[in-house]
């Protein structure tokens, strides 16, 4: 079964073996270091007792590793196990239950104790309140289990194309949160650029330690600002603590001396795992703002499209990792631009609950006409996942809803724009759809999105040229739509800046590869021209 081939070996021999046997799963747990990588020596790996067994990451033939004890493997050992393809994350991955656990223990235990001193509960009492919730907390515990692996899996997917956006997240790491790439077990620069030039990504290990210290760096940054005062808020300090718990004591919740660490700490889990890795240095790259303003621009853009029950909807889907993997994607795309979207425009709009009352009705009025909003390149790609992820097993009820989704960040802009003009949303709506085809916006928004980006400072400014080219046909649609005139008819009206941007148009086209400087002197024309109407 393991493949041996001698007929006798001795106890440290068999283990060495057993280490390197052709299997699916090897678990590890205990004391001891394993695994190391070739290069190391065992004076590196420090762990003199285990010598005699340990084996080399190249000589390892299982497709998966669990770490059930620490320091099983050195991180140079994991980060050469998943180069090879193997699948593993970080002892501190697969260990984080009983970490979890202890916090949420403490946690509960500060309030009941408290409660307990003050004469309002007998320490009996205090005793069933814990043992009655065991479950509630193993749940909660292992929900932020899968959570995390999955936003590793996610970054692995999402640094594909990126590799320059996360190489200066780990400079910003660095600069800000005090990372040590040689400590962590994280390559430096020249290695990174490498692997862009050759198409490798961080490996889950690696990213496991980013993951790590994105957390801590929101959270950080929250605790020590103003956003755990958001009423919002609460309901981010609820989800810490079994639902029992909450029912009985919501008022003495609110009132835990720990109240501002947990709220920071449960909203730095939900934006690393719905926003990615690099989404604070991304957001703040792009449009500036505090950490404060990008987690409420996310939470109101999270509560607006209701994104927590669309990412549970997924996770509940039968089917092949990799079409939830593409739909988590396209959810975390949305989010961002949403976000995005937020800080650029109400970035002093206020609370959580103000953004969302302003825009979650917006979503709910121009519910039939999402797909007219995506142009009609991006439409008939939406409808070709929709076709493949149904073919997957994915409802069509779900696969619509998520392949329209990026036409809700769309859907945003036009009701700002309706609501400045006070024009009706629908009307402002099929005035977008019909300018988009006629002036081939709709095109030029496609030919940007379809750039391969040369740096990171390329790809952003990519992104805004789209976001501006989308800003333009808003504010297009509310002005024919306030005019009174269909838009075929201010078109009419408007004949000579239509002539002008049509020959305009002409020229890009005839420009070898569309390349680059001519898109963007495109979008500032697009400006110009329109302007003041």
């Amino acid at each position: 079964r393991f493949a041996l081939e001698a007929d006798a070996l001795s106890p440290d021999e068999l283990i060495h073996e057993l280490l390197k046997a052709p299997v699916d799963l090897l678990w590890n747990g205990g004391i001891g270091t394993y695994i190391k990588a070739a290069h190391e020596t065992h004076e590196q790996v420090g762990d003199r007792a285990n010598d005699g067994v340990r084996a080399d990451a190249t000589e390892l033939r299982c497709r998966v590793i669990g770490e059930g004890g620490n320091l099983g493997l050195t991180q140079a050992a994991r980060v050469a196990f998943g180069e090879m393809g193997g699948r593993l994350n970080t002892d501190f991955i697969d260990n984080s239950a009983g970490v979890d656990c202890s916090d949420h223990e403490v946690n509960i235990k500060i309030l009941l104790n408290e409660l307990v001193a003050a004469g309002e509960l007998t320490l009996k009492h205090r005793n069933r309140i814990l043992l009655d919730m065991t479950g509630e907390v193993a749940d909660l515990v292992l929900a932020n289990n899968d959570h995390q692996t999955l936003t590793i899996s996610l970054a692995e997917q999402h640094s594909l194309g990126r590799q320059d956006e996360y190489r200066r997240f780990i400079i910003t790491l660095e600069r800000d949160m005090g990372l040590n790439r040689t400590h962590e077990g994280l390559p430096g620069d020249t290695e990174l650029l490498e692997r862009a030039r050759s198409g490798r990504v961080l490996t889950r290990p690696e990213l496991a330690v980013l993951v790590a210290y994105a957390k801590m760096h929101i959270k950080r940054e929250l605790v020590t600002g103003s956003f755990a005062s958001d009423p919002a808020a609460r309901a981010l300090l609820h989800s810490a603590f079994p639902a029992s718990m909450v029912n009985q004591f919501e008022r003495e919740l609110h009132r835990h001396r720990l109240r501002t660490q947990i709220i920071g700490t449960q909203a730095a889990n939900v934006i690393v795992h719905h926003l990615g890795i690099t989404s604070l240095m991304h957001l703040r790259e792009m449009v500036g703002g505090t950490v404060d303003e990008v987690a409420r621009a996310f939470f109101a853009a999270y509560r607006c499209l209701d994104l927590q029950t669309h990412w549970l909807d997924i996770e509940r889907v039968s089917t092949t990792a990799q079409v939830k993997s593409a739909m988590r994607l396209e959810l975390l795309e949305v989010a961002r631009h949403a976000t995005r979207w937020l800080l650029r425009n109400r970035r002093a709009a206020g609370s959580i609950d103000s953004l969302a009352a302003e825009f979650a009705p917006v979503l709910t009025d121009i519910h039939d006409c999402r797909l007219t909003l995506l142009g009609p390149s991006r439409a008939a790609q939406a409808r070709a996942r929709i076709e493949a992820w149904q073919a997957a097993g994915v409802s069509r009820e779900l696969a619509t809803r998520t392949a329209e989704a990026s036409a809700w960040v769309t859907a945003f802009a036009i009701g700002d724009a309706a609501a400045t003009g006070h024009v009706d949303i629908a009307v402002v709506a099929d005035h977008h759809a019909t300018l988009g085809g006629a002036l081939a916006l709709d095109s030029l928004a496609e030919k940007l999105l379809a750039i391969e980006p040369a740096t990171h400072w390329q790809a952003m400014e990519r992104d805004i040229l789209v976001e501006d080219v989308t800003a333009a046909q808003n504010r297009l649609a509310a002005s024919s739509a306030a005019s009174g005139l269909s838009a075929d008819d201010w078109l009419q009206d408007h004949d000579s800046q239509r002539l002008n941007w049509q020959a305009i148009v002409r020229d890009l086209t005839q420009s070898p590869g569309g390349e680059f400087a001519v898109l963007t002197m495109t979008c500032r024309k697009l400006n110009d021209l329109w302007r003041g109407v």
